[in-house]
């Protein structure tokens, strides 16, 4: 399961790690300035690599931001429906959190109508740059009964101008 998830991770960055300038090289690599970190349980979790998707519809734009740990850690974030900076409660629709640990164990937060499992906060959106906080409380998708926490959750996700 971690290695379809990783190859499309690394489908979706290679479509979408575009660099922001015209030049037409061939060694664009993900973007340095964006980044990804949260504690889980209680242990600190720093992406080494951060990897940045921004879709903009006509109302609406959608984010997806995942981040890998040097210990093969994952950790995404998805925001669908962002309309404006303020608060995303993870308690309807496709926006979620989740985490694979080193052992490919998957634990995933997306709230259903009557449930809320974490939110996601937008500071800022400039238009070149998205800022951000989240927390979430993760359930593992094998053990229903095993959850994590993820909290001070922070990320920076920079726009891409395709070439």
């Amino acid at each position: 399961m971690k290695t379809k998830f990783l190859l499309l991770i690394l489908i979706i960055s290679g479509v979408c790690a575009c660099s922001k300038s015209d030049d037409s090289s061939d060694n664009d690599m993900p973007d340095l300035n964006s980044r990804l970190t949260a504690k889980i349980n209680g242990e600190q979790f720093n992406s080494s690599q951060v990897y940045v998707s921004i879709q903009e519809g006509a109302n609406s734009k959608d984010l997806t931001i995942s981040g890998n740990d040097v210990s093969a850690k994952i950790l995404l974030i998805s925001l669908f429906g962002l309309q404006d900076v303020g608060t995303y409660e993870l308690n309807s629709g496709f926006s979620s959190v989740r985490y694979f640990n080193e052992n490919d164990e998957e634990y995933k937060c997306s709230g259903t109508s009557d449930t809320n499992c974490g939110a996601i906060t937008v500071l800022s959106d400039d238009g070149e740059e998205i800022k951000g906080t989240f927390t979430a409380e993760l359930t593992s998708l094998t053990d229903p009964n095993e959850t994590i926490s993820i909290t001070d959750g922070e990320f920076t996700a920079e726009y891409y101008t395709p070439n």
